[in-house]
């Protein structure tokens, strides 16, 4: 892998690498799946909370059209950064709040649709977003919760975090690679959504194919994910090794699931 392509010595930040490596290939599918599963209407009020970079809000924004309004709301004003997008002639616009999940600063009733995609499960008070979530729906509105599945490993995640391991390299934070912590269960998805005030709620579990452009995309994930700035700081020999290695697996052509589990529930 050549240093110009890799980019290795040319880190900027996490939120960066996850907007030009993993959202294309891991999050821009994602959120086409939730909104397919929960689609909103042209015209609609949308709100997406823990946004990150945005990728449910962007693809919410082409479907809600010019009528529509959406707001991307997350605590990291780093990951919002790069996340609003002016109005169109065919996309709604899209705002930017930095403000946590679980105390949203909005006025209630205001949505249409809310979603929530890969956040909830990083949650502390995961109860209190989803109140958060149903209070500042309309009656009739729709939330939309996606969260990796207990059922497999999460993928590219559980890839980057045993190359670490297999390498040695030290946990950038405890439990960095339990990813249990990050997986959820069809059953509590359903708890969550029954237990805010949503009634008999709608839970499945999804399987997406990950499609990386080629190998190196798939190791320059890495500096997007939660173990970015662990490996921006080792040195230049650590760092081709662990690229390497993960480039030797991800053109192992094996094909790799993505799964989630993908809720939906509609206020009274």
């Amino acid at each position: 892998m050549s240093e110009s392509r890799s980019g290795l010595f040319n880190f900027s930040s996490v939120p960066d690498a996850y907007r030009e490596h993993l959202q294309p290939s891991v999050f821009d599918p994602w959120a086409h799946a939730l909104l397919a599963f929960v689609p909103p209407e042209s015209g609609s009020v949308i709100l997406d909370v823990a946004a990150g970079t945005g990728a449910v809000a962007h693809a919410a924004a082409v479907i809600a059209g010019p009528r529509g309004r959406v707001i991307a709301a997350d605590v990291s004003s780093m990951m919002l950064a790069d996340a609003g997008l002016a109005p169109s002639d065919y996309r709604a616009p899209v705002e930017l709040l930095e403000c946590p999940a679980d105390k949203l600063a909005l006025p209630d009733a205001s949505f249409d649709v809310v979603y929530c995609q890969q956040g909830l499960q990083f949650m502390p008070d995961r109860a209190a977003v989803m109140t958060e979530v149903l209070r500042v729906l309309r009656p009739g509105g729709s939330a939309g919760i996606a969260v990796w599945s207990d059922r497999k490993p999460p993928e590219p995640f559980d890839m980057y975090a045993r190359v670490l391991q297999e390498h040695g390299i030290a946990e950038p934070y405890p439990g960095a690679y339990d990813l249990t912590k990050v997986t959820m269960s069809e059953a509590e998805i359903e708890a969550l959504l029954t237990a805010a005030g949503f009634p008999r709620p709608t839970v499945r579990t999804v399987d997406l194919l990950l499609d990386w452009p080629d190998a190196e995309v798939a190791a320059l994930g890495i500096l997007g994910s939660t173990y970015g700035q662990t490996v921006a700081s080792l040195n230049a020999e650590e760092q081709a090794e662990v690229f390497a290695s993960i480039v030797e697996e991800a053109s192992d052509g094996r094909p790799r699931l993505m799964s989630a589990v993908v809720g939906r529930g509609v206020a009274i």
